[in-house]
């Protein structure tokens, strides 16, 4: 876990609106424990931390960036069209 610490103040985000909507694909009753990764450059990367499961939430930083920076729908896309060849976490 050395690569986890508390979320930054600036990158803090609604944990229970997230939880909300994560509740209709997955069965966790209580909120997660959630850290953030120190590395990664581009995306904000977190662990959600539940007590049967722990998942990652990646998204764009806060702010003013360019059109194709960051783009968490290309992403998906490749790693969608990857899934049926390649082992991957998704």
């Amino acid at each position: 876990m050395s690569d986890l610490t508390p979320v930054r103040d600036e990158d803090v985000f609604d944990i229970a609106k997230v939880h909300h909507w994560l509740s209709q694909f997955i069965s966790e009753s209580s909120l997660p424990e959630v850290f953030q990764f120190r590395s990664g450059a581009s995306n904000l990367t977190y662990l959600l931390k539940y007590p049967d499961r722990e998942l990652v939430l990646r998204r764009p930083p806060i702010g003013t960036k360019a059109v194709s920076a960051h783009d968490m729908k290309r992403e998906f896309l490749i790693q969608s069209r990857l899934k049926p060849v390649v082992q991957i976490s998704m």
